[in-house]
């Protein structure tokens, strides 16, 4: 069922693309600013996994060569992107892990009249990549910031917005979303495979889900907007079972100053699922499907600055996830900031550093959950160095430090998944860079 829901929502959201680029296609003035880059990267633990007992912490180079195709188009009333991101990664040592990375993504937003708006977004992921320093988001859209055994990960997601201002004070903004995600577990054939399944590291999970959300904010004469946001989420995952989720938050937004903003979320969320899980009194059992009910704070805080010559961001979020890529659904929190050059013409910079908490959904009274609760800290940074018009060179290192506990777990180093990696590049402006 949630599958054809979601089927349905691709399918609209084609049409509305199609029907909306229409304008934009006949007048043809493009922009088209592709880059090229290639990359060396060394990275200390590229299974993802620190259990060193059974020999499966493996460190390795990766040449990394990418191309960044966007297309954009700009109108008085509206703009459209379409962008196609190719890559490809080449190991040195664990060739199983060699990949073609795809990235899509296709945009649309438009003014219709001077009191209303729209916006759709589609994009598709196909890679290898997780735990993103630099992600400080917990949409289920994104690229968790938790980190499971390595896998081809493919990611797709299509939302569809539209806001109407009611007179000079109030403003009604809707959403509807769809997402899917599937991880594939890649197979080593050199690899030693261990007895004990504890020691395969955390496991993945496909899953997929929609929902929608509306919204009625009360727009104050300095900018500003207060308001009341409901939301609501189907899902349906392939192993843990499926439910539902209801939230709703206060909302405020301001600015700050000339360059600064401030957002805050503020509410609370319900969540109705069929779990599956284990009978404590007999762990061996196979697990159970039971159904249970789980609610507690959902809380968002964003503060944004720009100066002359620095960029700043805070993130605190804490919400109901749909899980990422770990089995089972979770709550999960996330503190971090970001402060980052502004645009120099020579150097540029950005470092990042966040803490993440994976807390498992609550199995029902008299069960035992099968997830552990994970931790994260993570801290990363990139310098870049523009060499002329068309190439920069570029610097970047991350850090990120993993720990899993939860009571089925039989090694203390079971989802565990500390590790750092270096690298370097050169980026590739083959039109050259604006002047």
């Amino acid at each position: 069922m949630v599958t054809q829901r979601l089927y349905r929502i691709l399918g609209v959201c084609l049409v509305i693309l199609a029907a909306a680029a229409t304008p934009a296609l006949a007048e043809r003035e493009w922009e088209f600013k592709p880059t090229a880059g290639t990359e060396m990267i060394y990275n200390s633990n590229v299974r993802f996994n620190d259990n060193t007992g059974a020999d499966q912490t493996q460190d390795d180079a990766i040449s990394r060569v990418n191309l960044s195709l966007p297309l954009l188009r700009t109108w008085r009333k509206g703009s459209m992107l379409l962008a196609y991101n190719p890559g490809y990664e080449r190991f040195w040592t664990e060739r199983e892990f060699d990949n073609v990375v795809h990235q899509v993504n296709a945009s649309i937003s438009a003014n219709p009249s001077f009191r209303s708006a729209f916006s759709l977004s589609m994009s598709y992921l196909d890679s290898q990549e997780q735990g993103l320093v630099r992600n400080l988001e917990l949409d289920d859209q994104d690229p968790d910031p938790f980190v499971s055994q390595r896998t081809e990960r493919k990611l797709f997601d299509a939302t569809l917005g539209y806001t109407q201002d009611l007179g000079t004070r109030w403003r009604l903004s809707t959403s509807v979303n769809g997402l899917r995600s599937s991880f594939d577990q890649i197979d080593d054939e050199e690899a030693t495979t261990p007895t004990d399944p504890a020691l395969v590291g955390l496991q993945t999970e496909d899953r997929e889900g929609y929902g929608g959300a509306v919204g009625l904010s009360l727009l104050t004469r300095d900018g500003s907007s207060y308001g009341l946001r409901f939301g609501y989420q189907e899902f349906d995952l392939d192993i843990r079972g499926d439910g539902e989720i209801q939230s709703v938050a206060f909302t405020m937004d301001t600015d700050v100053g000339r360059t600064g903003s401030v957002s805050l979320r503020v509410g609370g969320f319900f969540r109705d699922f069929n779990n599956l899980v284990v009978d404590p009194n007999d762990p061996m059992a196979a697990p159970m499907l039971v159904s249970g009910e789980e609610d507690g704070l959902q809380v968002s805080f964003t503060a944004e600055n720009t100066w002359q010559k620095v960029i700043m961001r805070l993130r605190a979020d804490r919400r109901a996830s749909l899980g990422g890529a770990i089995e089972g659904t979770s709550v999960n929190t996330i503190l971090g900031f970001v402060l980052a050059s502004n645009n120099s013409l020579v150097w540029n910079w950005n470092t990042t550093a966040r803490w993440a908490l994976r807390d498992p959904t609550d199995p029902p009274e008299g069960a035992t959950g099968l997830q552990p609760e994970v931790t994260t800290y993570a801290i990363g940074g990139s310098l870049s160095r523009s060499l002329g018009r068309y190439t920069d060179l570029s610097l970047r290192a991350d850090y990120i430090d993993q720990t899993a506990e939860g009571v089925l777990l039989t090694s203390d180093l079971v989802g565990d998944a500390s590790f750092y990696s270096v690298s370097t590049g050169f980026i590739f402006y083959l039109k050259g860079k604006e002047e």
